[in-house]
C-alpha cells in the first residue's frame, strides 16, 4: 500500500465516480482503476461498488476512507510541523553555569525564557569551569558559561561580558581608601580567594612583583562572601557578586591601581557538535540578562 494509492482511493470515494476522480488526479482512468484493484487485492475485501452510475463505497470501503483520510491529514502536517520547530527554538537544552554567575543568571535566565520560548525546558547544572569544559566534551552539557578560561581543545568559546574584579573588605578595614586601592598594598591584607579568581590576579600580580597574603583559598563564593562579611579576611571578587552588599553600606569595594582588572565570561559549546537554533537563542538570551547585571565598578 502507498500513500498515492489512499489518494486515489479517498478521491474516488468522494466523488463518486472514476472519470471525475481521473480528471481531479490528473491520472488516466485505467490506471486509477488499476490502483485501486492493487488496493482490493491486497487487503482482499471489495472497497468499492462499480455501477453504470458511478462507484459507491462498501461498508469496509466506508472505515478505510476514514482511516485513509486520516493518514493522509497526518502525513500533510509533518512537513508544516517540522518547518515549525526549524525556525522557533524548541526541546530541552542543559546549560553549565559557574558558581560565581548561577545565583545570579539562572533565575533570570530561566525566567525569560519561559516568557519568549515556551517551547524550550532549561536543565541548569552548576560546576567549576574546569569541570562544565569536561562535560562540554563529553555531550552532558549543550552548551556552558564558562569564567575566564583559556583555549581548551574541541571547544569554541564566544566572549559574551567582562566582569571587574575589585578588591573587598569590611568598611572598618578598608576605612583610608576611597575607590582604589594600590597593588602594593595589598600585600598587608590577610587574604581569602577562590582557585578562579587567584588565577585571574595571578599574571597582574607577577607582572608588579606583588605577594598577596593568601590565608585560605577555597571554590565556594557564598562562603568566602560571607568570611569577608564577617571581617575575618579581605578578599578579590568580581564586582557582580558583591555589588547588593556594597550598596547597603555592609562591604566596601576598591578598583585597583592602573589598568583594571576584569574577568572574562564566555559562551563555550563543542566544536564536533551542530549548533541548534535552541543553543543559539539561548545562548543571546544569557548576553541579555548579562547586560542587566552591574558588572562594571561605577568610577563616580
Amino acid at each position: 500500500m502507498e500513500l498515492r494509492q489512499l489518494r486515489y482511493f479517498v478521491s474516488v470515494a468522494r466523488e463518486r465516480s472514476f472519470s471525475k476522480a481521473s480528471e481531479k488526479l490528473h491520472i488516466a482512468q485505467p490506471a486509477l482503476s488499476r490502483q485501486i484493484q492493487l488496493l482490493e487485492d491486497e487487503f482482499g475485501v471489495e472497497l468499492l461498488h462499480r455501477t453504470a452510475k458511478g462507484a459507491h463505497t462498501t461498508e469496509a470501503g466506508r472505515r478505510f476512507k476514514e482511516m485513509a483520510e486520516f493518514v493522509l491529514n497526518y502525513v500533510a502536517e509533518i512537513k508544516p510541523s517540522l518547518t515549525h520547530f526549524a525556525t522557533e527554538p524548541s526541546g530541552n537544552i542543559v546549560i553549565g553555569l559557574p558558581p560565581s554567575l548561577a545565583f545570579m543568571l539562572a533565575p533570570r535566565l530561566v525566567e525569560e525564557t519561559q516568557r519568549r520560548f515556551p517551547l524550550v525546558t532549561l536543565r541548569i547544572i552548576e560546576g567549576l569551569s574546569v569541570f562544565l569544559a569536561e562535560w562540554l566534551e563529553e555531550f552532558r552539557l549543550d552548551l556552558a558559561v564558562l569564567t575566564d578560561y583559556g583555549p581548551i581543545a574541541g571547544i569554541e568559546r564566544h566572549l559574551i561580558a567582562e566582569d571587574d574584579m575589585v578588591f573587598v573588605g569590611t568598611p572598618g578595614r578598608l576605612s583610608k581608601y576611597n575607590k582604589i586601592i594600590p597593588l602594593k598594598d595589598i600585600e598587608d591584607f590577610p587574604l581569602l580567594i577562590t582557585h578562579g579568581f587567584r588565577n585571574i590576579m595571578s599574571e597582574r600580580f607577577a607582572a608588579e612583583h606583588i605577594e598577596p597574603n593568601y590565608h585560605m583559598e577555597l571554590d565556594s563564593v557564598p562562603i568566602a562572601k560571607e568570611m569577608v562579611l564577617r571581617g575575618l579576611f579581605c578578599s578579590i571578587l568580581s564586582y557582580s557578586l558583591v555589588h547588593e552588599d556594597v550598596k547597603q553600606g555592609r562591604l566596601r569595594a576598591l578598583r585597583f591601581e592602573g589598568a583594571p582588572v576584569h574577568r572574562r565570561i564566555v559562551a563555550a559549546v563543542a566544536e564536533n557538535r551542530p549548533r541548534s537554533l535552541t543553543i543559539t537563542a539561548i545562548e543571546g538570551l544569557i548576553r541579555e540578562v548579562l547586560k542587566e547585571l552591574p558588572l562594571t565598578f561605577p568610577t563616580k
